[in-house]
């Protein structure tokens, strides 16, 4: 199979409305694909649609994937397959999300989403038109976050690294001291977790991994448990899933990014958690991580 042709990836839904969780399996070949969605509704009622969405020709597109049925355990299960090559006219590489609906009263309004390559850029009032087949609107896309962890924002002082900050107009001259105290040296930077790492510069990293290329290099290593051969970073997760953080671990060999873990912090339960159907327990009976990892070696 040639280079790229083979894509899996493990996608967090990000909620829109508050009672809505879940993930999808993301497969991908030179032919066929298939997205397995796992969710949970705000109300066992709800009818559930998902979509793929993008901008062709300037103007937000989209292609149904499917109606989401009930499982044996309360949730709502989507399998559906695609062709990679020809999704509303886009190939998947230019599709921008995957989007969830509620349909009511034959109107549909999205609730979950997530980006499919990376960093998207989404109009709302344009997909919500596109899904229920109504005139387009023509808007500019507003940007939005990524969809998976993302670094907290610093402040504009945090960002002025040049010290020229004014003085009060207040502030007075002091006299000189008698005798100067030699100031504490600098405590030493802590390297960032891509230096932790087998990684080559050169290699670019899997697309589905390829938006964590930052945290690694920003944020410092921060282990949740011993894992052989990963590097875990503290990354923070959105506000809709209830959850402050998640640990991010990546696997590197000869140069290469080989493998991914995703690890959510949560009490003991005996079940995972809705959406989480696939994740295995690491902790006591009190406390632990809820853990998925992904191989992401050619096959």
């Amino acid at each position: 199979m040639a280079k790229n042709d083979y894509r899996r990836q493990l996608i967090m839904l990000r909620g829109l409305e508050k009672g809505y969780s879940g993930h999808a399996r993301l497969e991908k070949r030179v032919l066929s694909g298939t997205m397995d969605f796992m969710t949970t509704a705000s109300e066992a009622s709800d009818q559930l649609e998902a979509a793929f969405v993008g901008v062709r020709g300037g103007k937000t597109v989209s292609q149904t994937l499917g109606s989401f049925k009930d499982t044996a355990r309360g949730q709502k299960a989507l399998l559906a397959s695609f062709d990679p090559r020809n999704i509303a006219g886009m190939d998947l590489s230019e599709v921008s999300a995957a989007v969830v609906s509620r349909v009511e009263n034959g109107r549909k309004k999205p609730v979950m989403y997530a980006c499919i390559n990376g960093v998207c850029a989404l109009d709302w009032d344009g997909i919500q038109s596109t899904l229920n087949g109504d005139p387009p609107v023509s808007k500019e896309p507003v940007p939005l976050p990524i969809t998976q962890p993302v670094l907290a924002e610093t402040s504009s002082s945090e960002n002025d690294l040049s010290g020229n900050q004014p003085a009060p107009e207040n502030a007075q001259a002091q006299p000189p001291t008698q005798k100067s105290v030699p100031e504490e040296p600098p405590a030493p930077q802590t390297p960032p977790a891509i230096s932790l790492l087998d990684i080559d510069p050169t290699i670019p990293w899997p697309e589905d991994v390829e938006s964590l290329r930052l945290l690694f290099m920003t944020k410092p290593a921060d282990p949740p448990f011993d894992m052989d051969g990963y590097v875990f970073i503290r990354a923070k997760m959105a506000d809709e899933t209830g959850i402050d953080h998640c640990a991010v671990g990546i696997r590197a060999e000869n140069g290469k990014v080989t493998g991914v873990s995703y690890a959510i912090p949560m009490p003991y339960t005996s079940e995972p958690p809705a959406g989480l159907e696939d994740y295995i327990w690491m902790g006591d009976q009190t406390h632990g991580w809820w853990v998925t990892t992904d191989d992401l070696t050619e096959s």
